[in-house]
């Protein structure tokens, strides 16, 4: 395989072609330029699969190569006469097979099939024997353009039904083919519809097939269309260029244990758009999306649009001073500290000062501490707890809460507990006498009701006084 792209004629072509199971690579291709007596290009491309044991089949289809094209160059023909020039080259090749298999009794019975066309311009001719291929493929189309010279096509032409005929186990025998007789016929029909059970055909000697921008050929051996449906063929011709196509189309063949030697050579014309192919339902889906894109727009247009929100003050910290402690007011009399203990640096504690006779009139303390220490005002409350460290030998000692009782000072006098007098036991209260029922209150007697007093008689009005 070429690692860069090949042009004949202005068009791009790629090949490709493995052995299969064979032994031996009996597949021949060509493809090549030619000028038309009006000294235009026009391309040629062919494959043959040769036919018969040893290097027979090998040979036949090596001549088949090497003589057509020939053929076709020395006959210089003009646009008109391509399909005559391509019946003489077969006619040629035929007779030189023939001839040799006739010479060479190792070579008795050797043929090739041949499927060959020529295009110039947007025009294709056709010329074919067996059954190699040439395929059209336009758009998501394809089309098998030669007719298959074989048993099950020929009981096809007949009307039987293809049921009848796709087992039957002498379908794939060839009945048409390069060297089999000293003169042959040479097929130049091409199909018009893209079943390939159709028989409508055209005659490319009369009526050239026309080509469109965009549209691919491929010519191949039976060693690819045995493996490979026309769905899978014209999957890889429509997604890639001419030459990945030729080369996905082998290694697929290889995939699918292809037994006999697998042969590709594909043609694009100008205008090929070449891309993944987009199956019908990512189609429709992405339709479906569209719409549903345009939905969801129309209602976010007509529905009410909410007010914007307004951002919630975050709140910030105001630094604040400590508050300073306030002094405790001690009650004169007794006072409630506690002491901290001295640590000299080795971590023992230090002894209390010596005590001082007071002056007098001052108050004297009066304490019971489990430890000397020396009073340091503190506030009124507070534990101490040293900080152990790794040199650390002594053991702290327990936190000391002292009383003191402040006193005019004096010789210090131990004060003898005072004996407390104890409370005698109360008298229990004798028990209080019940209340005795009361007497319940007779009823009363009803008032009777009082007589009603007679209206008073009118005055009758006084005289008036004459004056």
């Amino acid at each position: 395989m070429p690692d860069t792209p090949r042009t004949v004629a202005g068009l791009p072509i790629g090949h490709d072609g493995i052995e299969g199971q064979r032994p031996t690579q009996e597949d021949s291709f060509e493809v090549c330029e030619f000028k038309t007596a009006d000294g235009r290009d026009a391309l040629l491309a062919l494959v043959a699969d040769g036919i018969g044991g040893r290097n027979a089949g090998e040979r036949a289809s090596q001549v088949a190569k090497e003589v057509i094209p020939a053929f076709v160059r020395q006959a210089t023909p003009s646009a008109s006469e391509i399909p005559v020039a391509l019946a003489g080259a077969f006619a040629e090749a035929n007779r030189r097979i023939y001839e040799e298999a006739e010479a060479d009794p190792n070579r008795k019975g050797m043929g090739t099939t041949c499927t060959a066309v020529a295009v110039i311009g947007r025009r294709l001719y056709l010329a074919h024997v067996g059954d190699s291929r040439a395929y059209l493929v336009r758009g998501r189309r394809i089309r098998q353009l030669s007719i298959d010279h074989t048993v099950a096509e020929e009981a096809l032409q007949q009307g039987r039904l293809w049921e009848e005929v796709r087992n039957h186990p002498n379908r794939g025998v060839i009945k048409r083919y390069l060297g089999i007789t000293p003169t042959m016929e040479v097929d130049t029909r091409y199909r018009l519809e893209d079943d390939p059970r159709s028989r409508a055909y055209e005659d490319s000697t009369a009526k050239p097939l026309a080509l469109e921008d965009g549209d691919s050929l491929l010519l191949c051996s039976d060693g690819l269309s045995d493996v490979l449906s026309d769905a899978q063929i014209a999957g890889n011709v429509r997604r890639r260029p001419a030459q990945q196509a030729a080369t996905a189309l082998v290694q697929a063949a290889r995939k699918a244990d292809a037994q006999d030697n697998v042969t590709a050579v594909a043609i694009d014309l100008p205008g090929a758009r070449k891309g993944i192919a987009i199956p019908p339902w990512a189609r429709w889906a992405g339709l479906a999306l569209v719409i549903l894109a345009v939905v969801v727009a129309a209602l976010a247009a007509f529905l009410p649009k909410r007010p914007p929100e307004t951002p919630t003050p975050v709140p910030t910290a105001i630094a604040t001073a400590p508050a300073l402690p306030v002094p405790v007011t001690e009650p004169p009399g007794i006072s409630t500290r506690t002491p901290m203990p001295t640590v000299r640096p080795s971590g023992r504690t230090a002894p209390a000062p010596a005590t001082t006779e007071a002056a007098p009139g001052a108050l004297e303390a009066t304490s019971t501490p489990v430890a000397t220490f020396t009073p340091v005002p503190r506030l009124p409350t507070h534990t101490f707890t040293p900080t152990p460290t790794a040199t650390q030998w002594w053991t702290p000692t327990p936190t000391a809460t002292w009383i003191e009782e402040w006193r005019p000072s004096g010789p210090t006098t131990p004060v003898p507990p005072s004996p407390t007098t104890p409370v005698p036991p109360t008298t229990p209260v004798p028990p209080t006498t019940p209340v005795p029922p009361t007497t319940p209150v007779p009823p009363t007697t009803p008032v009777p009701p009082t007589t009603p007093v007679p209206p008073t008689t009118p005055v009758p009005p006084t005289t008036p006084t004459p004056p």
